[in-house]
């Protein structure tokens, strides 16, 4: 019976051995560092920056300081050449042409114009009231990874230390 235990506990540490063995590293992330510019003015602190690649949002960057970004921008295999895109505010970025490369480190000037206001009401004095599109307000963010292979290397870990101790609690046992 031991000796089934034994042999089985060794299977499954050779299954999980094969798993991690198999599975990728991830890749390095692309980054990419700059200024942020809206209306030819440095944008201000609270500003957001967002990286999507080939259409999927891939981070995003709240400015702490006005003017300066730095996006850290993690892909897979499968993301390598696929065309970056930009937004500050919600605004799109035109005019940078960046494909994902992994390892990468890139600086580029973000710059984006701010669409003409528009009237929303008059007041009985006659005068106008104005907003701009986004109310004036921006956007709340946070730095993303978008990871999530993490979670695969933690998990085939914990299950090679489970099968391990198994395999040697049986071995004590038999030798007892």
């Amino acid at each position: 019976m031991v000796k089934w235990i034994v042999s089985g506990g060794f299977f499954l540490f050779l299954i999980a051995a094969g798993f991690l063995a198999s599975a990728q590293p991830p890749s390095l992330p692309l980054v990419v560092s700059g200024e942020v510019f809206i209306d030819d003015l440095e944008a201000p602190a609270g500003t957001v920056v967002k990286v999507f690649v080939g259409g999927r949002e891939a981070s995003s960057h709240t400015l702490k300081e006005a003017g300066d970004y730095v996006l850290a921008i993690n892909g897979v295999k499968e993301d390598e050449g696929k065309k970056l895109s930009f937004t500050v505010d919600g605004r799109q970025v035109s005019g940078i042409e960046l494909m994902w490369n992994s390892g990468n480190v890139l600086s580029r000037t973000l710059s984006v114009e701010t669409p003409d206001t528009t009237v929303l009401a008059e007041d009985t004095k006659g005068g106008k009231k104005v907003v701009s599109p986004s109310g004036g307000r921006t956007q709340a963010g946070s730095s993303s990874d978008g990871g999530g292979t993490d979670v695969y290397w933690v998990l085939g870990l914990g299950l090679i230390v489970l099968l391990a101790a198994v395999f040697f609690v049986s071995l004590r046992k038999h030798k007892a």
